[in-house]
């Protein structure tokens, strides 16, 4: 299970974050109020939770001249 990010409509994806390398599928994204996101998906036929910081996630990334810059 990979998210990634885009910040030109999808044309590239500069940003990556592995949260599990095995089978996985079914996910759903949701950005809580704290600046976290929170990853619930399916792995190895359970439902997995996992959660990331939106600066961590983009944190040391080459990103697009313009783009919105994490703030840690």
């Amino acid at each position: 299970m990979t998210v990634r990010a885009s910040f030109d409509d999808g044309k590239t994806w500069p940003t990556s974050l592995s949260l599990y390398s095995g089978n996985s599928a079914y996910s759903d994204l949701a950005v809580l109020g704290n600046k976290t996101v929170a990853c619930l998906y399916e792995k190895d036929s359970f439902i997995s939770f996992a959660n990331f910081k939106v600066s961590d996630f983009l944190l040391g990334q080459d990103l697009p001249k313009g783009s919105p810059q994490p703030k840690p």
